[in-house]
């Protein structure tokens, strides 16, 4: 038996075709080689989705016509391909079948980027015997990389790799043994695309929205503070080209997320840092929040629309069309709002304070009493408050409360479900993931009453601003009237469902979830 099954090799550089006579010799003959020239451009999303659901996607050709290949991971699993007209963008854009279907699935709104072109030139041998059958076919493979979106580009360590083919198994198997001593192959440990990531400083799976911090319970708290807001930063840094350039909607998403729970830690950490010093950046991410909401209000309503649309009886739905219209010029109209100040002087000097604020260690003295505790102390403490909060604010929560008290219920929850995405490393893995899952349960029903208001309002004031603008005539102005309506019912499901989706979070199982891990 073979001591590696691998089958891609790589390969010495002074292999010549008359080793691989030598080593022939005996086992059979070797047939002309034919060369094969390809080019693959791969592809993945921003956050890696693709690579996520256990594929890779190369686009294969020169024009004018493209093969989109899904390589999956699994060899068991089989590869979907789609012919195209031109490179891809959205997966929605891709003609319908299999693999537009499985990439929606997994990457949602998100653009397809290239990520790596490889160019490669395979010389195709194989080894015959003496019936002329083939025994064995290989490839020996040179390929150049160039990264789409920079200029580095340079040739990979050639690679020698077994084709499938004819042939016994055990003949096989004996042949490749031959080919790995006499031309001293080692086996590839990584594929060829992650060698040629690696080359441009990037591997699968290098960026993700999602916290991973591994925060040990008896480091300071001021340490596990520093982390996270280093984390949420590099978060930030990286979706800031992204949203400023619209490239994907989800650009300006993570930013956001990652903006608010920056707002929110600054909120929690007051016993760790000087206020004073928290104070510039308190209103430099509120600046920011503020700035990037326009554009986001917009991407969620123009994506809702369609469906909003068809909610509507169809003799309604085509007087609709000035609302799009408009929706789509205010928000070219707010982007480019939004590119000015991500690309202005106040978003490049927060960042850069920001950085030299979590770089530079503070003197003792002028640290909070909570920084040189252990944080699991000072986590614990905060988490127990928070929780006794929302429960106290829901439970007050009757049919006659105002919208004010849900919204203001709501930030507490996010507060508590930031602290406890940002330290879940120091409990129990199950059981913090329930609450955190309970959490956002109760988020996404207080969420969707503040939006379905928040959206509602919106479009009265939209729909009196064409009206006076002379863009709605009385058709538009009643579907629009339509549309509130539809949004005020289902605010009022969701009103509706608030006392059963907090009677779940205040039940008495959650409550001692809550109790074992935080105390109290």
């Amino acid at each position: 038996m073979r001591e590696s099954e691998s089958d891609d090799y790589l390969l010495p550089a002074d292999v010549s075709l008359a080793r691989l006579e030598t080593w022939v010799r005996g086992q059979g003959r070797l047939a002309p080689s034919s060369t094969e020239s390809t080019r693959r451009i791969h592809y993945d999303t921003f956050d890696w989705a693709v690579h996520g659901d256990g594929a890779m996607l190369a686009c294969q050709g020169r024009g004018p016509r493209w093969h989109l290949i899904r390589l999956p991971l699994d060899p068991r699993e089989r590869q979907l391909v789609l012919e195209l007209d031109a490179p891809p963008d959205f997966p929605a854009h891709l003609p319908a079948g299999a693999l537009r279907e499985r990439l929606l699935d997994c990457c949602g709104g998100r653009r397809l980027l290239p990520l790596i072109q490889l160019d490669t030139r395979a010389e195709i041998h194989r080894v015959l015997g003496d019936d002329d059958h083939t025994l064995l076919r290989f490839a020996i493979e040179r390929t150049r990389y160039r990264d789409p979106n920079g200029a580095a580009a340079g040739a990979l360590a050639p690679r020698l790799r077994v084709l499938p083919g004819q042939g016994a198994r055990r003949q096989r198997e004996r042949l490749i043994d031959g080919l790995e001593r006499t031309l001293e192959l080692r086996p590839a440990r990584v594929s060829v695309v992650v060698e040629a990531l690696a080359a441009i400083g990037r591997y699968p799976g290098d960026y993700s929205s999602k916290l991973d911090l591994d925060i040990a319970p008896e480091t300071s708290a001021e340490q596990a503070a520093r982390a996270v807001l280093r984390e949420l930063l590099g978060t930030l840094e990286a979706n800031v080209e992204g949203a400023r350039e619209a490239i994907d909607p989800e650009f300006l998403h993570d930013l956001r997320v990652a903006t608010r729970r920056t707002r929110s830690a600054l909120g929690q950490f007051g016993a760790i840092f000087p206020e004073t010093r928290l104070r510039p950046f308190r209103e430099g991410f509120a600046w920011l929040q503020r700035v990037t909401g326009p554009v986001r209000d917009l991407d969620v309503q123009l994506e809702q629309f369609a469906h909003q649309r068809a909610g509507l009886p169809e003799s309604l739905r085509g007087a609709l069309d000035p609302l799009r219209e408009r929706l789509h010029a205010d928000h070219a109209a707010a982007q480019r709002a939004l590119a000015d100040a991500l690309g202005g002087e106040t978003c490049a000097r927060l960042l850069a304070d920001w950085h030299d604020f979590l770089d530079t260690p503070l003197a003792p003295e002028a640290l909070g009493p909570a920084a040189r505790r252990p944080v699991r102390t000072v986590v614990d403490a905060r988490l127990r408050r928070l929780a006794r909060q929302v429960l106290r604010e829901g439970a007050a929560i009757g049919a006659d409360s105002p919208p004010e008290a849900l919204h203001a219920l709501r930030k507490r929850c996010k507060k508590l479900r930031y602290m406890m995405e940002f330290f879940q490393s120091l409990y129990p893995r199950r059981e913090i993931r329930k609450s955190i899952r309970q959490t956002k349960d109760l988020l996404d029903n207080l969420g969707g009453f503040q939006d379905r208001a928040v959206q509602a309002e919106r479009l009265r004031l939209l729909a009196r601003r064409m009206f006076a603008a002379g863009e709605a005539d009385s058709d538009t102005l009643l579907a629009i009237g339509a549309l509130v309506g539809q949004l005020l019912a289902q605010q009022r499901d969701d009103r509706a469902a608030f006392d059963e989706v907090f009677g779940a979070f205040r039940a008495r199982p959650s409550r001692a979830r809550l109790r074992a891990l935080f105390g109290g």
